[in-house]
């Protein structure tokens, strides 16, 4: 009741009221006294006891408080005990899309949020109260996933359309929408309600004050560490500490806490090596950090003052799912010592690659089942790559005609590629010799032909290679904590990229028309990424396309018809060579897509025309339940 950290003191005196309950010490004190002569005293004094054991209870929660060790002397507080169940899902849902099935307590573990699907087959937000044990749909919650709550668990943040929300878990009101252009890999808030969040992969972790207009870097990717992207953040309580997961390029992570400086970002250090999601929880047994590895959820002392593991570290629970490419494991704590998860494994989303047809239904490639994403085409036709997803990243390439495929030998994480006009050269982003950098690999015998771009301060993604072959579109940005641009650089060894487009908000995915003289491109400059096209290759002329949202462009080969995602689907709109609309837009194809990496392509445009899109397999693993364990300390040695 006085612990100087508001988020560990008791919310209400009913809560107070139960824990008296169910340590049950009225009960342990009948059994002991409850001789027939003394059954009406312990009646007059039963009131004046349990008022006695609140006082009890209160100091002895103050003793174990972070601010102050207990003391030899200080009473134990009664021993609660173990319960071990489990949780179904929404109306007995069995939820197959597992990168976006999440789940939050609230930090007093009496609310619970699912981000799963609904019964109509969509997404959105369930929250459960743990006192009635009853799922109600959070309103205006569609779309809604990877839900993380606030301190004092009024508000609840998630990612939805590439974009960051909070909402109110009782309902009333719109979300508010927090920050543009964010991918998933993770959100967390601080007491005072500054937001720490993650906009891209392969980019520092940003903080947005309560006050603030413009979020601002609050870690540093340095790569004479070995760092390639921070994810996962999770602020100690107190806003001293940031935790999060630094990922080097390879199989792992690392957990890493820096220091939430007002200024620069703090220097990091590490606090437990090859781990994910890390979790603060304090305990009557004290301070410790959960976190995950090999689908087990480990648990060792912690100390917040310094931001370092004080003692070994034990197994508390096994069977977590969680997602190998984002090294998010699905678990969560609560102060009431609450510990929930999500059963399963390791796991990348599996998917096919197959043909839409004119009545919107498809046709499957061939029957391979991978984590499918980014598909190409040769424009002289004959060749398919794509890339396959997992901790690191690979490109695959497809001969159509022989039904043969093949994986290159890159030499780092692939994050993007695009195949030359003859077929014959891969341009692919390799992490590879300190950082991201634009290769070419000769697809005639698999060959390393040079490096044509050296890596910059963040990753190189979106190519773009020219119907004439001369030069190579792609997003960059020029230094950390600034927006993404587009680039332009001569598709040959030793050159020098570019801008070509350079506003105040992230610029990417370009797609160079094959007939005209125009780049398609994507924007949340307006606040909401849109289409446009800026004139090739002077850049000196821009038209905005779309006016109700787009993302990932891509072109027909003729040039005269312009793809995108849209919030409908799969969008088409014609372009004359002059760069203005003609007609309205068609929506393609309706139904979800076979896989959910934000920064990645889910579709492209083959050389007959046809489209060619990455589908959901329906072989694909799901969940139908939470497992929970009740004061889960206590399983500590």
């Amino acid at each position: 009741c006085l612990a100087k950290d508001p988020a560990e003191r008791y919310r209400h005196v009913g809560d107070l009221r139960m824990d008296l309950r169910d340590a049950r010490l009225a009960r342990a004190w009948e059994r002991r006294d409850a001789t027939p002569g003394r059954a009406a005293a312990l009646r007059r004094w039963l009131p004046w006891a349990v008022a006695a054991c609140a006082v009890i209870a209160a100091v002895t929660w103050r003793l174990g408080s972070p601010d102050r060790a207990p003391t030899a002397t200080a009473p134990a507080p009664p021993a609660a005990p173990v319960h071990r169940f489990d949780v179904t899902f929404p109306a007995d849902a069995v939820q197959g899309d597992l990168e976006r099935v999440q789940l939050a307590l609230s930090p007093d573990g009496r609310e619970w949020v699912v981000a799963c699907k609904t019964p109509a087959g969509g997404q959105a937000l369930w929250a459960r109260a743990h006192r009635d044990g009853a799922w109600r749909r959070v309103e205006r919650s569609d779309g809604g996933h990877r839900p993380v709550f606030s301190p004092d668990g009024q508000w609840v943040t998630f990612y939805r359309d590439g974009h960051l929300f909070k909402h109110r878990t009782a309902g009333g009101g719109d979300p508010i929408r927090l920050a543009a252009t964010t991918n998933w890999y993770g959100a967390d808030w601080t007491a005072d309600g500054a937001l720490v969040f993650c906009t891209a992969w392969g980019t520092p972790l940003q903080f947005l004050g309560p006050a603030e207009a413009k979020p601002r870097p609050c870690t540093k990717i340095d790569a004479a560490r070995g760092d390639v992207s921070h994810i996962g953040p999770a602020v100690v309580p107190g806003g001293r500490w940031l935790l999060y997961n630094a990922w080097p390029g390879g199989e792992v992570t690392d957990i890493y806490a820096a220091e939430l400086a007002a200024g620069a970002p703090g220097e990091p250090h590490v606090v437990v090596a090859n781990a994910s999601t890390p979790k603060f929880a304090s305990t009557p047994r004290g301070e410790y950090l959960l976190f995950e590895r090999g689908s087990i959820i480990f648990a060792a002392p912690f100390d917040r003052a310094t931001a370092r593991v004080t003692g070994p570290e034990t197994a508390v629970a096994e069977g977590v799912l969680n997602d190998g490419t984002r090294f998010a494991a699905y678990f969560d704590v609560a102060a009431d010592g609450t510990l929930a998860w999500i059963p399963g494994a390791s796991f990348a989303e599996e998917s096919r690659l197959a043909y839409v047809n004119a009545d919107g239904t498809t046709t499957p490639v061939n029957d391979d089942r991978m984590s499918f994403c980014e598909p190409s085409f040769s424009p002289a036709g004959g060749r398919m790559a794509v890339l396959v997803k997992g901790k690191v990243y690979r490109a695959l390439v497809y001969d159509l005609a022989s039904q043969t495929r093949e994986f290159l030998v890159t030499g780092g994480d692939t994050l993007s590629h695009a195949m030359s006009p003859d077929g014959q050269t891969l341009a692919c982003t390799v992490n590879r010799d300190g950082g991201y950098g634009v290769d070419l690999i000769s697809l005639a015998d698999g060959r390393r032909i040079g490096r044509i771009v050296e890596p910059a301060a963040d990753y190189m993604s979106d190519l773009s290679w020219s119907a004439d072959g001369k030069v190579i579109t792609f997003s960059m940005t020029a230094r950390q904590g600034v927006p993404n641009d587009i680039w332009i650089v001569d598709a040959r060894a030793g050159a020098t990229p570019r801008p070509l487009v350079s506003t105040a908000g992230a610029d990417t995915k370009p797609a160079i028309c094959p007939t005209a003289n125009w780049v398609a491109y994507a924007s949340d400059v307006s606040g909401r990424a849109e289409i446009y096209l800026v004139s090739y290759p002077d850049g000196t002329t821009t038209r905005q396309i779309t006016f109700g949202g787009g993302m990932r462009p891509a072109w027909s080969p003729d040039g005269r018809t312009l793809y995108f995602v849209g919030p409908k689907g799969l969008t088409s709109v014609k372009v004359t060579p002059g760069g203005a609309v003609a007609g309205q837009p068609q929506i393609v194809y309706d139904k979800p897509f076979g896989q959910s990496d934000p920064i990645a392509r889910e579709y492209a445009v083959a050389t007959d025309g046809r489209i060619l899109i990455v589908e959901p397999s329906e072989r694909r693993p799901t969940v139908s339940h939470i497992k929970v364990i009740t004061n889960w300390h206590r399983l500590l040695p």
